[in-house]
């Protein structure tokens, strides 16, 4: 029974209208409202969790946006275009950061983008098409030249990582063949989207003929090559985060 004025809004006469799709009023309802939730498994649509992001986002609602994301991270399954665009809507930086290096370093695996995909990225493609590219070039002039500790260096005979018998040896035949080694590497990296490279610098280095090199050396060029990149991997994503996650001036 309608009470007070019934001109007033929230009355029969007089109802809210939602702006927002009635499927996120009802994830927001679920989560005030079912408490089970909180100690119990059942597994619930990923879409809730979405839906809750969206409307505890948009009403500013932290406890809301803290639960939703928590359980994006464990329960929900999304593609990476679509993590990447949610990660950079809510300032999520592990959301980003995971999704790019999906993006980056998937090879054949990874697809262009969708028409939606791409509509919601359409601000950042640019950026993203960059880093992937940046990605490419920084990993080849890595391999351009060998390791410092592998091309007779003062304290290359103190290598701790190889303790091999005659370690100049290796030196010497790492050197002469090194421009071969960097153009095997080189051809392993190939672009397969406008978004992600095949990179293959173990196998490449496993499959080449290292004459005359103890194998414990052998194994300890691997080791440094493949550490190398996956530390600058790692700076370049972090710092094509940063690009994304700019604030909209």
């Amino acid at each position: 029974m309608p009470s007070g004025d019934a001109r007033k809004e929230g009355t029969p006469d007089n109802p809210v209208f939602l702006t927002v799709p009635a499927s996120d009023f009802s994830s927001l309802c679920y989560f005030l409202y079912n408490v089970e939730q909180y100690w119990t498994f059942t597994k619930t649509p990923g879409e809730y969790y979405l839906g809750l992001l969206r409307l505890a986002s948009l009403y500013q609602f932290p406890e809301g946006i803290a639960f939703a994301k928590r359980r994006i991270d464990t329960d929900v399954h999304m593609e990476p275009y679509e993590k990447l665009a949610l990660g950079i809507q809510h300032n999520e930086r592990k959301w980003v950061e995971t999704s790019l290096d999906y993006l980056f370093l998937s090879g054949a695996n990874m697809r262009d983008p969708s028409p939606a995909e791409a509509d919601a990225l359409a601000k950042h493609l640019w950026t993203i098409a960059n880093g992937r590219q940046l990605m490419a070039t920084t990993t080849r002039e890595l391999i351009s030249t060998p390791p410092r500790m592998l091309v007779g260096s003062a304290d290359a005979s103190d290598w701790s990582h190889s303790r091999c018998d005659q370690h100049s040896v290796c030196i010497a035949g790492i050197a002469s063949q090194w421009r071969q080694v960097a153009s095997k590497l080189g051809a392993s990296i190939t672009d397969r989207s406008s978004f992600s490279i095949q990179l293959d610098l173990g196998p490449a280095l496993r499959d080449f003929k290292f004459k005359r090199m103890d194998p414990r050396c052998r194994d300890a060029l691997i080791k440094e090559l493949t550490d190398r990149a996956d530390v600058f991997h790692t700076r370049i994503i972090a710092a094509v985060a940063d690009k994304l996650l700019l604030p909209v001036m």
